[in-house]
């Protein structure tokens, strides 16, 4: 198996090419690419995904397929158009594991996922490998799982943002791994907004009630406001500007004090 592909295989007890009917592993098989081409349209900034699949494999002592990204035109340099595969076929796992809310644009192509995954006999075991995680499509008929909506404001660094359907990715300090968001459009065009800046968050997460800490997996932002970086010499020589001229003449402070008495 490949690393840096998709790979579908279906195993268990009598499990062959000759005893499975072919619409059904194809029809899967067709919805999980769907699902990966649904969500690089969905995240590419274009609004469009820059690849597609092709079958670069299939054994036939076994059921099993395999495919690799090609770029969509040939105006699309063959790096952006592999970038953007392993960014969908990663986002694509986590939505399949449960750890983000699914948004309504690919509601529908993993529906369908989960319906070609039902329709496999109950002797099949089916895995898809994209890129280097492995994830049971025999296992979507589970519920997901159900995360916890907060109202909070976080300070957070904002490591990038944009796209088609605007979003942020956030790191706080709290958790080790970064999340993405919902953002308007509006806030990410404002001349105030800067990535690689550390702000005041504020807007609705999901957080993973599963994991030690329960980290924020996505949301939807509302508000930034940057911090304004200080140069602290500076605000000492103000404050010392302000606050210590009248002391100035005093050779002997606790003296001085003693003799003020208490205030």
């Amino acid at each position: 198996m490949a690393d840096d592909g998709i790979d579908l295989d279906l195993t268990g007890e009598n499990v062959r090419p000759e005893t499975l009917d072919a619409r059904v592993s194809l029809g899967l098989a067709v919805a999980l690419l769907e699902a990966v081409i649904a969500v690089g349209t969905y995240e590419d900034t274009s609004g469009e995904a820059p690849f597609f699949l092709t079958m670069t494999e299939m054994k036939a002592a076994s059921v099993h397929l395999a495919f690799m990204p090609a770029p969509a035109r040939e105006s699309l340099a063959g790096t952006h158009a592999f970038a953007a595969f392993q960014h969908a076929a990663k986002r694509l796992s986590v939505y399949l594991r449960g750890f983000e809310r699914v948004p309504k644009e690919l509601v529908r192509p993993l529906d369908r996922l989960r319906q070609a995954a039902r329709t496999m006999p109950a002797n099949v075991n089916a895995n898809a490998r994209l890129l280097d995680e492995t994830v049971s499509l025999s296992e979507l008929v589970t519920p997901e799982i159900q995360l916890i909506t907060s109202a909070e404001t976080l300070r957070a660094l904002i490591i990038r943002a944009g796209g088609s359907r605007a979003t942020v990715q956030l790191r706080v300090s709290e958790q080790r791994t970064s999340f993405t968001a919902n953002i308007s459009k509006e806030l990410v065009a404002s001349d105030d907004f800067h990535v690689y800046r550390e702000a005041e968050v504020t807007g609705i997460f999901l957080r993973d009630p599963r994991a030690i800490g329960s980290p924020i997996v996505s949301g939807e932002v509302t508000d930034v406001r940057f911090i304004e970086k200080v140069d602290r010499v500076a605000a000492f020589d103000k404050w010392n500007e302000a606050a210590g001229r009248p002391w100035k003449g005093v050779t002997d402070i606790e003296a001085e004090l003693r003799r003020r008495g208490p205030h």
